[in-house]
């Protein structure tokens, strides 16, 4: 190993002891946070941009830039200030045009290439207006809900009620999203499928601090055995980035594997650094985040589940709406 990669990896090392430090400390965490947060990003704040007495109330949903959020996190991320916004009585727009994702093109609002405005009002009328306009940021108490989406919609039936109808009430996917969907519906019949979810890749290799554990491929493979028991050898519906993943399972069910149309899979990945961040994706990022946000739909819609915990399968499980017909979720603790 070379002497930057030893370098970067004794970063990750400590980076993920602080991170597991402060999740065991999150009084404290959130403090330290907002003091450092003032000292180094002052514009990163929530602070007023433009107030007036008027009518309106615009409240502008900023990005963390951390560039390393995949879509689903920063659609949680969202979802949270949407809430918190409708809470107050404030107008969401959503601003992934100034501020870096790692979608960020430098001149589209790449939040628009997934999702309709959940105020119905872009980001360049908001600006060039006369309303009031608040710009969401970090501060001591955020007043949001940290519950929405989070891993307790898997036991918590109002919870998940919740979630689903702050989506559907205030969101919705946009029109491009919606056609990638029914042509892949048309050929995963994924109201017969199991969906089964798991992630490989950085959350295998790098185990990230704070995040589900993954189960083993064998693991999920027995659970998948005891379903297609149950449940007449239900066809397999699957969703992964691992290639080793994806093997595997076809290997034990070559017949009832079940895939959309563009499905790849990643075998190229070092393990030295987070997904997005790895260079590893072959397609433009809109093509990347189109792709896989058709997959969680349909996994959504699925008859029956057997999934890991990840942000994703937690949005997707709450944009079910409870309608599984049976579900397996494998809760393995949190890697330390």
């Amino acid at each position: 190993m070379s002497w930057e990669n030893k370098k970067e990896n004794a970063k990750t090392r400590f980076k993920q002891s602080v991170r597991h430090f402060l999740i065991k400390h999150n009084g404290l965490h959130k403090t330290m946070y907002y003091f450092y947060s003032l000292l180094t990003n002052f514009h990163g704040r929530e602070h007023w941009l433009r107030k007036k007495k008027s009518a309106k109330t615009y409240y502008v949903i900023r990005p963390r830039t951390t560039c390393i959020e995949g879509l689903l996190s920063l659609y949680v991320f969202v979802m949270k200030r949407v809430d918190y916004a409708l809470k107050k009585g404030y107008i969401p727009v959503v601003d992934m045009k100034n501020y870096k994702t790692q979608y960020y093109n430098g001149k589209d609002n790449v939040w628009e290439w997934f999702f309709d405005q959940p105020g119905g009002v872009s980001v360049d009328e908001v600006y060039s207006g006369s309303d009031s306009v608040l710009l969401s940021g970090y501060k001591l108490k955020s007043g949001e809900d940290n519950t929405l989406f989070s891993e307790y919609v898997f036991k918590d039936e109002n919870l998940n009620r919740k979630c689903y109808e702050l989506m559907f009430n205030n969101l919705r996917f946009n029109d491009k999203i919606e056609k990638i969907v029914v042509d892949e519906a048309s050929n995963v019949p994924v109201e017969e499928c199991i969906g089964v979810y798991l992630r490989g890749t950085d959350y295998v290799k790098m185990k990230p601090v704070g995040e589900n554990v993954q189960p083993t491929i064998d693991m999920v493979i027995e659970k998948i055995r005891e379903f297609r028991g149950k449940h007449g050898n239900a066809p397999i519906y699957l969703v992964t980035e691992d290639n080793e993943i994806y093997l595997k399972i076809k290997n034990e069910f070559p017949d009832d594997l079940r895939l959309v149309s563009y499905d790849s899979f990643i075998t190229d990945y070092d393990g030295k650094n987070f997904l997005s961040k790895s260079g590893v994706f072959k397609k433009d990022m809109r093509t990347v985040g189109e792709e896989y946000l058709a997959k969680m739909i349909l996994l959504s819609r699925c008859k029956y589940l057997v999934s890991s915990i990840t942000c994703g399968s937690r949005v997707s499980y709450a944009w079910n709406g409870n309608a599984y017909s049976d579900k397996y979720i494998f809760d393995l603790g949190k890697y330390a």
